[in-house]
């Protein structure tokens, strides 16, 4: 019974601090929103930008048959794969803390609490409560949320960009031609 009073103690304890770090980090993302918005923008224009300069090395060589810059082919998609990466490894982390605050959800769900004190069950059921109300998505300005289908998203716009993009300039070489 002493047990279960301390453990009690220990986990009402937990559950403080796990509140106040789920506050602070969620403080943290409405502080760095703007520059996470900025980077996602500027992520998505590098990302264009560098299809786009692929197309046109790989256009002039088969079109206007121009010589093929291997060196420049090269730097820019390392200079593409950075912002992929970063967006990339954003989504990873943010869909890697939505699954840890689930699985202390489900962890807690999972307590056999049959042959258990009072108080301990109701520190239990109070813990899982904090972590089941706790919306924790990241989102930006409120504008999206950050997970893993971030990706899909991102390259879907930037498919629909380039789609344009590349269609304008073929109409354009071949009605100069």
């Amino acid at each position: 019974m002493r047990r279960f009073c301390e453990l009690a103690d220990r986990l009402d304890e937990l559950a403080e601090k796990y509140c106040l770090t789920a506050g602070c980090s969620k403080r943290y993302v409405r502080f760095t929103d703007c520059s996470m918005v900025l980077s996602m923008l500027m992520n998505l224009i590098g990302i264009t930008m560098g299809f786009y300069n692929q197309y046109l090395a790989i256009a002039d060589y088969y079109i206007n048959e121009e010589p093929f810059d291997l060196f420049l082919a090269i730097v820019l998609l390392i200079f593409l794969a950075v912002p992929f990466l970063e967006l990339v490894m954003v989504a990873r982390i943010s869909n890697q803390t939505l699954l840890e605050t689930r699985r202390t959800g489900d962890l807690l769900q999972r307590l056999d609490l049959q042959h258990t004190d009072v108080r301990f069950k109701q520190v239990v059921n109070a813990f899982w409560l904090r972590v089941a109300i706790i919306d924790y998505k990241l989102m930006p300005l409120g504008l999206l949320e950050l997970s893993t289908s971030l990706v899909n998203k991102v390259f879907s716009a930037v498919t629909g960009y380039l789609l344009i993009l590349i269609q304008s300039d073929l109409t354009l070489r071949f009605s100069l031609k």
